[in-house]
């Protein structure tokens, strides 16, 4: 496979915060290896995964890639609390999309497991390693993404997220994160 391929958004990720089209120009060649991906497409890996087509699955060796989600999260912290404080809410939209976007694969793969948006309360819960409330804070943030106070608990959600990734890290040293 070379360049771009057109991709329906598998039934696993179909939401409309992260995805307006029923379709995505992907390519495989790019996500054979990890590599951090900004912006759309969200989740590029589950698309090729739940649509059965070879990439790189960043949930099976999860360190590094974790690690380079929380980086990203902190320059996009920076870019919205900055819209933020110009009264820009409404310009908040795509940072907090794909902070959205990161929290979730962070959880999952946090879990060994690609993100699955159908029924995400439902995978969550059975999550141990998560913040306290996971479900019902990100049902408010992701039913009002441009508000403040979206902001504040996305960026709480991420403070206690990387503290259960470290607890995790340590109570299981040699599995896969």
């Amino acid at each position: 496979m070379t360049g771009l391929i057109k991709c329906k958004i598998p039934a696993e990720l179909k939401s409309s915060l992260f995805f307006s089209t029923d379709e995505m120009e992907i390519s495989p060649d790019r996500l054979q290896d990890w590599s951090i991906t900004c912006g759309e497409p969200f989740f590029p890996y589950e698309i090729l995964y739940w649509s059965a087509l070879d990439s790189h699955h960043p949930w099976e060796n999860c360190r590094k890639p974790i690690n380079d989600l929380l980086a990203r999260w902190l320059v996009l912290k920076e870019k919205a609390g900055k819209l933020f404080a110009e009264r820009k809410a409404q310009e908040t939209i795509e940072p907090m999309r794909e902070g959205l976007s990161l929290l979730l694969s962070i959880l999952f793969w946090l879990h060994s497991e690609p993100v699955h948006l159908m029924d995400w309360e439902d995978k969550l819960a059975r999550f141990p390693y998560k913040p306290v409330n996971t479900e019902e804070r990100l049902r408010f943030i992701l039913a009002r993404p441009v508000l403040y106070h979206s902001f504040v608990q996305l960026g709480e959600l991420f403070t206690e997220l990387e503290k259960q990734y470290h607890k995790k890290n340590i109570l299981s040293p040699k599995k896969n994160v």
